[in-house]
């Protein structure tokens, strides 16, 4: 039974099968199957947030696709606006259709924070890893973002954080420090930090290349806490989240939250394995979620 009595953060599956790159620790190309519900219709996105208006703080457009491709996003940013709800957003760094300076501000001033993703930290490892987007082009982006962002502060603007979202893996282990730098020098608010997911239906081989043994946990977290505090960079992510035992959903910290498919079917887990895996494993169970 869906508690929506308390939501305060929606996270909208806008298109979570239009994307401009083609990441190959994307859950969905993971599994090797679209979602298949295709874009949302812009009134079961209205509706959701008109109906969960009173408490609601947040709106985050589609964690999977690029949600800047969502064909009404123009519309749903301008219904934060009007309601004074902020967007939650995270991109891939490519920022399409976003390039010009009305529109970047427009973004800023209507985001609690925009997260640009980034796997890797140079142009081999970009290739790789966001096939489709130039490293120089990722750095050109948010160098442009960051510039605006603090001409609008000059301007005592409200305005969006920016962070960074870095998914580790076996090829970027080497660039944390470069990140850190990159991220200190254009004010990056902060730096999250996500421990690679793999979903139980994707190939052995995909983890063997990319995957990171959990022994390194601990040494990772002391790297990146001694660089970012010699920085005074932030840290978040889900590798410095706390390991505990989830047995219920009331347990669990993304209580509060919900989350809209494209055809308008809810749900309260975030867990990516029970919504882009197979159900049915253990790793769909609570106690097994990576999001814990």
């Amino acid at each position: 039974m869906l508690n929506e009595e308390s939501i305060w953060r929606i996270t909208l599956l806008t298109n979570p099968d239009k994307c401009n790159l083609s990441c190959p620790l994307c859950f969905l190309r993971q599994r090797n199957v679209p979602f298949g519900l295709g874009e949302m219709p812009f009134e079961i996105a209205r509706s959701a947030i008109l109906e969960n208006e009173k408490n609601l703080k947040e709106i985050i457009p589609s964690t999977m696709g690029e949600p800047l491709l969502y064909s009404y996003f123009d519309e749903l940013l301008e219904l934060c606006s009007e309601k004074k709800i902020r967007m939650n957003l995270t991109t891939n760094g490519s920022f399409p259709n976003y390039k010009s300076f009305d529109k970047l501000s427009f973004l800023l001033e209507n985001c609690s924070d925009i997260k640009i993703s980034v796997m890797g930290f140079s142009e081999n490892q970009i290739q790789e890893l966001m096939p489709g987007l130039s490293f120089k082009e990722w750095k050109s982006n948010v160098e442009t973002l960051s510039r605006i962002k603090n001409e609008l502060i000059k301007e005592k603007k409200s305005v969006s954080t920016l962070s960074l979202q870095v998914t580790l893996n076996a090829l970027n282990l080497n660039s944390i420090q470069e990140i850190i730098e990159f991220a200190s020098i254009h004010k990056i608010n902060r730096i999250k930090w996500n421990w690679p997911v793999f979903l139980s239906l994707c190939s052995k081989d995909l983890f063997l290349k990319y995957g990171i043994s959990t022994e390194h946990k601990a040494e990772l977290q002391n790297t990146i806490l001694k660089f970012s505090q010699e920085k005074s960079v932030i840290v978040e992510g889900s590798l410095f989240f706390k390991s505990s035992e989830l047995k219920s959903k009331e347990a669990c910290r993304f209580k509060g939250e919900l989350w809209v498919y494209p055809d308008g079917s809810k749900s309260n887990c975030p867990n990516p394995e029970r919504r882009f895996g197979n159900q049915e494993s253990k790793e769909a169970n609570c106690s097994f979620c990576p999001m814990k």
